[in-house]
């Protein structure tokens, strides 16, 4: 039986799971912890997603899988020491607040590499490395770019790779930009676009030093807002700001790009700036959803709505902590 494309989202999900284990893993002790509820989470969903391929619909204990599964697979599922290992870790931290070792941490991450690779193959006959979290990216662009950072990888072109993940994330945020959508200004602009200090007009005095450390305050202080406002750490931010390569328009109407001496990213750098573009597509559209208007809100062309009066209530003593003269509305 083919692989639907309802599972192959779940394994795209799975996958992004495990991506988020990974990057959790290198983080100080105790954050790294984390991780191994992660790793956890990916392998479960694994199990349950094989259980229902195969009509076991019931939820069951994580390490009663394997028995369940054995007769329907034709084989037992693999690695099961290794998730038996995982599973004990992890309720000693959930239930009784112990703090895996480093080596805990690492042995985990391996055996769930291994566990993910070999039962993906063996329940749906797919290469784990192949498949994609890019269908999660919801907006159509940003998602073609990611499509397109996937395949100069696989061609070994790491470099183009990369300046498509930083277009599609660009492009993520354009419409989020300090410009406006349609007429109307974005929620999450935090003030007009700020030019390049170069491009401000000189007045020969003591005002253009005071002009040009406002915007160099201002400008970092509007990016971190927007980023923190969809939910993004502005830390991870900063490495996928590091690692990808930075573009401008040319005179000719093209994109000239341009990165560190020497720039050489790696896989891992693909993959954490691929597991950042998606996370930060998935937090925007959530973010996007809950500042949409209200069905009772129409704008016009400008943006703007009219608003109508709810009437006059008349004053509630002792209604605010402040004397009624010292409020003001």
């Amino acid at each position: 039986m083919s692989i639907t494309q309802s599972q192959m989202q779940h394994l795209a999900y799975l996958r992004y799971l495990h991506q988020l284990a990974i990057d959790q893993a290198k983080l100080p002790e105790p954050m790294s912890s984390t991780s191994i509820l992660l790793l956890h989470d990916a392998a479960e969903s694994l199990l349950m997603l094989a259980a229902e391929k195969v009509g076991l619909l019931d939820s069951r204990q994580f390490m009663q899988y394997w028995d369940l599964l054995e007769p329907k697979l034709g084989e037992r599922p693999h690695v099961e020491q290794g998730m038996n290992r995982l599973n004990e870790v992890r309720k000693q931290l959930k239930h009784k607040g112990v703090q895996p070792s480093r080596s805990s941490v690492e042995r985990a991450l391996e055996d769930t590499a291994v566990f993910l690779t070999l039962n993906v193959k063996l329940v749906f006959d797919v290469d784990y490395s192949s498949i994609s979290m890019v269908d999660l990216i919801g907006q159509d662009l940003p998602r073609q770019l990611a499509h397109e950072a996937e395949a100069a990888m696989s061609n070994g072109d790491i470099v183009t790779a990369m300046k498509r993940l930083r277009e599609a994330f660009d492009q993520l945020f354009a419409a989020h930009q300090p410009v406006t959508v349609g007429l109307r200004r974005s929620d999450f602009a935090f003030g007009s676009q700020l030019r390049d200090i170069d491009n401000f007009f000189r007045s020969g005095t003591d005002l253009d030093e005071v002009v040009k450390r406002l915007v160099e305050a201002v400008r970092p202080i509007q990016e971190g807002m927007r980023l923190v406002s969809l939910g993004l750490d502005r830390s991870e931010f900063l490495r996928f700001d590091l690692l990808t390569p930075q573009y401008s328009s040319n005179f000719q109407g093209g994109i000239h790009w341009t990165a560190p001496k020497g720039y050489a990213p790696d896989q891992e750098a693909f993959d954490f700036c691929m597991q950042f573009v998606v996370t930060a597509a998935l937090r925007l559209a959530a973010a996007e959803a809950r500042a949409a208007d209200p069905s009772w809100i129409q704008r016009d062309h400008y943006g703007r709505f009219e608003e109508e009066s709810l009437g006059d209530e008349p004053a509630v003593e002792n209604r605010y902590a402040a004397p009624a003269d010292e409020i003001k509305f």
